[in-house]
Order: structure tokens, then C-alpha cells, then sequence
């Protein structure tokens, strides 16, 4: 989770679009409850249930107003135009409702694609700053094809698993919240018993996401070897040829692409399994819900009519929905985390090369340039070893010796690419 945080300070310049992006998806959430209430109108009607309200009460910000003059309103549709009438009333609030939440909902993915787009942008531009920043020493000890996977492969792999996410991490929440507000107001106890049913459900989705993690991680690490390799092979082609090892490198990249192709197909299987799991316990818990509520409404002292159980069951139907992609976007964050952990391997690198604060700046090359008893290595074994060299100004020198003798680590000492 603390991962998963790291990456929301990329969200810091885009707050004012996100918030009106909430700000929408609350809209559409509350026009698409609108819509599913209108079910216990229509659904009175149809029962000859419907109350006819004689007299509006003064208009007041709650339900029971609310619900008061709207009802008057279908009884004098009743009165004057018949019941068909008010039915097509109704229908056509109830289609109001839904164009009105479809729009809103899309102005929120309006606002939130610049969201999406630019965090992706900010993260490559770090990463990018990052890789330039670090020194030469930092590179000899890592494989190229590696650092270009991880600038490429897992930035792409946070913007398709993460990032396309964000909708529905602030959607999603907000349709289940209000959806969960509206049933415990219809009916405190039903829905505390839907409540106690939902975290066995998280728990089982949770233990297969953290083995989803796993794979991942193995999975991005498998491709930035096949990368490696491939840059490897490209830039290597002409002693690869010179040496007849044809054979031998397409040996190591297919074996290495066979792990790959075998650690994706674990991948899928864990992560397509998110969507029928979540679906099976929605309908688990969804059956359940009927039969408690179904005794409830045959009691004698039921807090709810036929008619509102309907519409509550509708309701409750609507939370499976956004559960199911809640949990399809879990599984994708969960995915996206092991590229996050790459990517942080890099921005976390710590640059060894750090300027000393009464540090010299040297403007002009005055006089020589002098090695004194400079000693290097990369490992354990020594490339140089007390090496005194003076080189006075204006003076052409040849650096000769055979390879790996260290000539080209003295000059690379000179422009501080390693520290000594």
C-alpha cells in the first residue's frame, strides 16, 4: 500500500481535475440511485399499492419530503390521466435519470484522461532525469536491456494496470458507499447482514491478489532478461558470427522466453479469475440476501413492503457491479505493483558521486594533469594499482595496453564518471 501511495504524489499537479472528476462520478452515482428508486412507483402502480397523495408538503432537502411530493405528483397524474399515464410518467423520469447519469459519468473520464496521461508522462520524465543523473559505475554493474525494460515495459505495465485504474478507484468506491447508504437506510438489519457476508468474500480476493504480485514481479523481471539478451545479441551480432555461436545464443533466448511464456500464462490464469470469482460470490451473497430479506417481508412486523424489497434487492444487485470491478481494478494494482518495485529500484538509487561543499571550481586547465598513486577497482580485483602519471599542457600522450589493462577506466577517472 505504501507502494501503491508513492505514486499519488504524481497526482499533485492534476488535484483540481480529479476533483472535478469526483465531483461527476457523485452526480451519476446519485442520478443512477434516482433511477433504481423509481422501481417502488412503478412497481405500485402495476400492484394497485401506489398511495394517492392528496396535498404537497414545503420542499426540504430529505427523503421523506422528497418522496411526499413526488408521490403527489403520480397521483394527480393518476386522477386526471389514468394509470397507463402515470407509467409513462414515471418511465420517462426514470429515462431522464439515466441519461443524466450517463452524461455526468462521461464528463468525469473527460476530466480524468489528462489524469491518466500526464502522470505517465511525469513518472517516464522522472525516471528518464534519473538514468541520466546516475554515474557511469552504476551501469557496470547492470545490463542495459534491463534499464531499458524498465524505462519501456514497466512504465507501459503501471499505465495499463494502475494508472487506467483511477477511474475506477474513484468511481467505484463512491457508487458502493452511497449505493450501502441507501440500503441501510431501506433496511438497517438486512443490511448489516450484507455487510457481515462481504469481507469473506475480500478475503478470499486478497489471498489470490498477493500471489498475483509474486508472478508479476517474476514476470517483469523475465522480460527485461529477454531484453538484455536482445541488446546483447544485436550488439555483439559480428562476434557472434565470427565464432559460429549462432546456435548457442538462440539456445539462451529461447530458454529464456519459454520461462517467460510459461510465468504469463500463470499471470492470466490468476488475474482472469478475478472477474468470475467476484461475480459468483456477488450472486452467493446476492441469493442469500433474498432469502434472509424474503423471511423479513413475510413476517408480520416488516420494515419493508413487497414493493421496496424489490427495489431493494435492484439496488443491492447494482453494488455487484461495481464491487466486480473494483476487484478487477484490485488485481490490476496488485499486477502493476511488481513494475512499481523496478521502477523504484532506479529513482531509489542513491547517486555515489555527491560534490563536497567547499568543493573547487576549476575554470581553466592552467598547467598538467597529474595521477598520483590512483588506485581503482570495480569489484575485488584491481584495474589500477599506484599509477603516477603527469601529462603537462599541451603535450599529445598514447595510452597503450592490452585489453581489460585499465585504459580506458584512467581516462573515465579524469571527467569523475567513477568517484575516487
Amino acid at each position: 500500500m505504501k507502494k501503491y501511495l508513492s505514486l499519488l504524489k504524481y497526482l499533485k499537479p492534476y488535484l483540481p481535475k480529479v476533483g472535478i472528476s469526483l465531483s461527476f462520478n457523485l452526480l451519476s452515482v446519485f442520478f443512477s440511485l434516482f433511477s433504481l428508486t423509481m422501481l417502488i412507483p412503478v412497481l405500485q402502480i402495476l400492484f394497485n399499492q401506489q398511495p394517492l397523495v392528496s396535498e404537497p408538503v414545503a420542499f426540504e432537502l430529505n427523503v421523506k419530503a422528497i418522496a411526499h411530493n413526488f408521490n403527489y405528483l403520480i397521483s394527480h397524474v393518476i386522477l386526471t390521466r389514468g394509470k397507463v399515464s402515470a407509467l409513462v410518467f414515471v418511465s420517462l423520469v426514470i429515462l431522464t435519470f439515466i441519461f443524466l447519469k450517463n452524461l455526468f459519468h462521461y464528463l468525469s473520464v473527460y476530466f480524468l484522461a489528462p489524469v491518466r496521461t500526464g502522470v505517465i508522462k511525469d513518472i517516464r520524465n522522472t525516471l528518464f532525469r534519473k538514468i541520466i543523473d546516475l554515474p557511469l559505475g552504476y551501469y557496470s554493474g547492470e545490463r542495459k536491456g534491463d534499464i531499458i525494460s524498465r524505462i519501456t515495459t514497466d512504465v507501459n505495465e503501471i499505465e495499463a494496470s494502475i494508472i487506467r485504474s483511477l477511474d475506477l478507484f474513484f468511481r467505484e468506491p463512491v457508487m458502493i458507499i452511497v449505493y450501502l447508504g441507501s440500503l441501510i437506510y431501506m433496511s438497517p438489519g438486512l443490511t448489516l447482514f450484507v455487510l457481515v457476508l462481504l469481507p469473506i468474500s475480500g478475503l478470499i480476493i486478497g489471498r489470490i491478489g498477493r500471489t498475483l504480485r509474486r508472478n508479476s514481479a517474476k514476470v517483469q523481471k523475465s522480460m527485461g532478461s529477454l531484453l538484455s539478451i536482445i541488446e546483447e545479441a544485436i550488439g555483439g551480432l559480428r562476434i557472434i558470427k565470427a565464432f559460429n555461436a549462432e546456435e548457442k545464443t538462440n539456445e539462451k533466448f529461447y530458454q529464456t522466453n519459454d520461462q517467460f511464456t510459461r510465468l504469463m500464462i500463470k499471470n492470466w490464469r490468476r488475474r482472469d479469475l478475478a472477474s468470475p470469482l467476484s461475480e459468483f460470490l456477488g450472486v452467493a451473497i446476492l441469493i442469500l440476501v433474498m432469502w434472509y430479506g424474503g423471511t423479513l417481508v413475510l413476517g408480520e412486523k416488516s420494515e419493508l413492503s413487497s414493493a421496496e424489497f424489490i427495489t431493494y434487492i435492484g439496488i443491492f444487485s447494482q453494488v455487484i457491479n461495481p464491487a466486480k470491478q473494483f476487484t478487477n481494478a484490485y488485481y490490476s494494482v496488485v499486477k502493476g505493483m511488481a513494475s512499481v518495485d523496478r521502477v523504484n529500484y532506479i529513482l531509489d538509487t542513491q547517486n555515489s558521486i555527491v560534490e563536497k561543499k567547499d568543493a573547487l571550481s576549476l575554470k581553466e586547465f592552467r598547467e598538467a594533469i597529474v595521477y598520483r598513486d590512483v588506485s581503482f577497482r570495480y569489484n575485488t580485483t584491481y584495474v589500477l594499482r599506484n599509477i603516477n602519471l603527469t601529462i603537462e599542457k599541451g603535450k599529445t600522450i598514447a595510452i597503450v595496453g592490452q585489453s581489460g589493462s585499465g585504459k580506458s577506466t584512467l581516462v573515465d577517472l579524469l571527467p569523475r564518471f567513477y568517484d575516487v
